[in-house]
C-alpha cells in the first residue's frame, strides 16, 4: 500500500467556494512537492489520486449550524453514527495512507472525533480541521474541546479573526487560514450591468434561498442565482449551477445579495469586493463574526430578512451612490486580504 504525506477528506465536490479553497489546499501541498491522496465520494472531482470513491462520507456530516432546527441536528447526528459504524472498516483502512489527515469542514465533526479516537490504537496521527462555515461556536467547538482536550494531535483552523479569538478562548489550536483570493484590476465603477442582484448559495436554507425565491417571484429585479441543480435551471431562467468561472458573473452584477440566516464566512462578499461590487446582507448579528469587512452605508447595506420593501429601499440607495459603494467595496476587500497575508495555508502545514 502506498503511503502519502497527507490524506484529504473533502466535504463537497470541486465546485463553488468550498471547491476553491479545498483545491488551494492541494495546490499548496503540490508546490512543496508533498504527496496526497483524496478519500471519499467527492475525491475524484479533485484528484487522480483517490481511494474509496464509492463511500459517501457526506452521510457522516453533522451540520451543527446556527439556523438548523434541533430536530434535524439530532437526525443527522444519529445518521452519522450509524453510517460510521457500518463503514468503519473502510474508514479504518484509509488511515493507513497517511499520518496527516485533512478534514475540510466543521460539518465533519463526528467523523473527526471517530478518527481521532481510532488513531490512538496504533501510530500517531495529526488531524487538521478547517472551519469555514457558520459553526455554532458555543456548542460545536466545546464538543470538540471535550473530546480532544488531552489530544494534542488535532488542530483547528479558522477563517476570520473573530472566530479565531473564540477558538483560542476555549484553548483550541487555531489561526487564520486560507486567505488566497484572486485580485482583479480595478474596474469601472458603473451600475450599467446585466444583473441587478446576484445570489450565490444554491438551495441552502442557511444561505437564505427562501428570501431569494420570494424576490424572484416578484419579478422586480433582473436576478441571477448560482448553485442550483439541472431541474431548477430548466424551469427558472434566473438560476444556474455552481461554476468555476464565477468571476465572470461578478463582472455582470450590480450588487451581490447575501440573505443569510446566521453568520458564516461570506467568501462571496470578499470576491465581489475585489470586483468592485457592493453587497446587501441580511440583518443578523454580524458583529459576532465579520465586522472586519461588513460596513453598512459604506461597502454594503443591511436589510431585514424577508422584507422586500427594505430590500428595495436599500437597493436604490446603493444604485444612487454606486461609485461610492463600489470604490469602498474594493478598498475594504483589498485591505481585508492584505491584513491576513501572514496567515496563509503555508503557515498551517509548514511551521
Amino acid at each position: 500500500m502506498n503511503r502519502y504525506d497527507f490524506l484529504i477528506i473533502p466535504h463537497f465536490y470541486n465546485t463553488g467556494g468550498s471547491g476553491k479553497y479545498i483545491s488551494e489546499i492541494m495546490i499548496t501541498l503540490s508546490k512543496k512537492n508533498l504527496s496526497f491522496v483524496v478519500f471519499g465520494k467527492f475525491a475524484k472531482s479533485f484528484s487522480t489520486s483517490y481511494v474509496h470513491q464509492n463511500i459517501n462520507l457526506s452521510i457522516s456530516n453533522y451540520p451543527n449550524y446556527l439556523g438548523v432546527p434541533p430536530a434535524k441536528k439530532i437526525f443527522y447526528l444519529i445518521r452519522a453514527l450509524f453510517f460510521i459504524n457500518k463503514n468503519k472498516n473502510k474508514i479504518r483502512k484509509a488511515l493507513y495512507f497517511s499520518d496527516r489527515i485533512i478534514l475540510t469542514s466543521s460539518i465533519q465533526l463526528v467523523l473527526l472525533i471517530y478518527l481521532s479516537k481510532l488513531s490512538r490504537n496504533y501510530e500517531k496521527k495529526t488531524f487538521y480541521l478547517f472551519i469555514q462555515e457558520n459553526i455554532n461556536i458555543n456548542n460545536s467547538l466545546k464538543i470538540i474541546a471535550f473530546f480532544v482536550k488531552k489530544n494534542k494531535n488535532i488542530k483547528i483552523f479558522c477563517i476570520t479573526k473573530n472566530i479565531l479569538e473564540k477558538v483560542e478562548s476555549i484553548e483550541l489550536h487555531g489561526r487564520l487560514a486560507y486567505n488566497k483570493f484572486n485580485f482583479n484590476p480595478k474596474l469601472a465603477y458603473s451600475a450599467n450591468k446585466k444583473y441587478d442582484l446576484l445570489y450565490v448559495g444554491g438551495k441552502q436554507r442557511i444561505k437564505g434561498v427562501n428570501f431569494f425565491i420570494k424576490i424572484e417571484r416578484l419579478k422586480k429585479y433582473n436576478l441571477l442565482g448560482i448553485g442550483f441543480d439541472k431541474k431548477d435551471q430548466l424551469h427558472f431562467p434566473t438560476r444556474v449551477a455552481f461554476t468555476k468561472e464565477i468571476n465572470e458573473y461578478y463582472l455582470q452584477a450590480k450588487i451581490l445579495f447575501i440573505p443569510i440566516l446566521a453568520y458564516h464566512f461570506c467568501r462571496p462578499a470578499i470576491e465581489a469586493g475585489i470586483h468592485s461590487v457592493p453587497f446587501i446582507i441580511t440583518d443578523f448579528n454580524y458583529k459576532k463574526g465579520f465586522d472586519d469587512y461588513i460596513y453598512p452605508s459604506f461597502n454594503c447595506e443591511v436589510v431585514k430578512y424577508n422584507d422586500t420593501n427594505d430590500l428595495h429601499e436599500k437597493f436604490n440607495k446603493i444604485i444612487k451612490n454606486y461609485t461610492f459603494y463600489s470604490e469602498n467595496a474594493y478598498s475594504i476587500a483589498s485591505d481585508f486580504i492584505r491584513s491576513t497575508n501572514q496567515y496563509n495555508l503555508e503557515n498551517v502545514f509548514f511551521e
